[in-house]
């Protein structure tokens, strides 16, 4: 197997984290499902051009990294995508996986700004999977439910405590205000912020 036994078999039964941290989340996940996605589709202040790009860049993005990388490798990682920016984070094994990462996300021409936010790890360091997926439901659910935020426009990964924030702030008063839910959330240890602030 080798290569830290495959990143130590996806860092722990990754799957089985996930569904254990998604089954303590769920009284949340159904209580904010159905009509928060209603709201927001409604809510979306990208163009239906802007979110089909970004889709299609995302997608983009995820084969290049399988492509000239690894499977394995890419389904650690996450890319958010917005008004062609990126913003990825995750996990890897080495700073040389890191910078390759990098170098294959800025070498597509549909991406602006990247942010390169991959966690370089131990493989043998215990996972926080389950805590991050609970941070993650946390701050969702006082995204949606906070007056003057417009959650649709926000998008947000939690990594081993760390919240990133990335996407667009209708004003800087909805800007101080997310940022402020993010560091209230419980198990969060740091807040970094990528998003930017613009007006409709």
């Amino acid at each position: 197997m080798t290569q830290t036994t495959q990143f130590q078999a996806f860092r722990g039964a990754r799957t089985v984290a996930i569904l254990i941290g998604l089954a303590i989340a769920s009284p949340l996940i159904a209580s904010c499902g159905p009509p928060i996605a209603a709201i927001e589709m409604a809510l979306e202040d990208r163009t239906g051009e802007q979110i089909a790009a970004d889709a299609e860049l995302k997608a983009g993005l995820i084969a290049d990294v399988n492509n000239r990388m690894t499977t394995k490798l890419a389904a650690l990682l996450t890319f958010d995508v917005y008004e062609g920016n990126v913003m990825i984070t995750g996990e890897v094994e080495s700073r040389d996986d890191r910078i390759k990462v990098a170098e294959v996300v800025n070498s597509h021409p549909d991406s602006k700004t990247v942010y390169n936010e991959l966690q370089v790890v131990d493989p043998d360091a215990e996972s926080n999977l389950v805590d991050d997926v609970v941070i993650k439901q946390k701050f969702f659910g006082k995204l949606a439910t906070t007056a003057g935020v417009t959650q649709s426009n926000w998008r947000y990964q939690s990594v081993n405590g760390t919240l990133y924030l990335f996407g667009r702030a209708l004003s800087q008063a909805e800007m101080n205000k997310v940022v402020a839910i993010a560091r209230d959330t419980e198990k969060v240890r740091r807040v970094v912020n990528h998003a930017f602030v613009r007006a409709k």
